[in-house]
């Protein structure tokens, strides 16, 4: 997997959701569930709204510490999940499964 993909980092939420809503195009998204400045689900629903089917394209990182909120969203949302400390087997496989979905692979 290594020097497989090309990587961008977003500081936070709210830089995540800049880049993804002007334009920028990416075949998967990691997104951690819980940050401090947009939640993964407040990302999830702007994308939704300010670049439609790019919200399709998160794959959730999450500790496993769900608030209410958290875990009926995740049950709502078919979007792959992955717990942490993760596996990068089952990453990469999940990684594939999103691309493939997109018909990027």
């Amino acid at each position: 997997m290594e020097g497989e993909y090309e990587v961008v980092v977003a500081s936070g939420g709210r830089a995540a959701l800049d880049l993804l809503s002007h334009g920028s195009e990416f075949d998967v998204v990691l997104c951690d569930l819980m940050m401090p400045d947009l939640s993964g689900i407040e990302l999830y629903e702007a994308l939704k709204k300010q670049a439609p089917g790019t919200e399709e394209r998160l794959l959730f990182m999450t500790g496993g510490a769900y608030t209410p909120e958290a875990e009926e969203f995740l049950e709502r949302v078919p979007n792959a999940r992955v717990e942490k400390p993760f596996d990068l087997e089952r990453m990469e496989r999940l990684i594939r499964s999103v691309m493939r979905q997109r018909g990027k692979s």
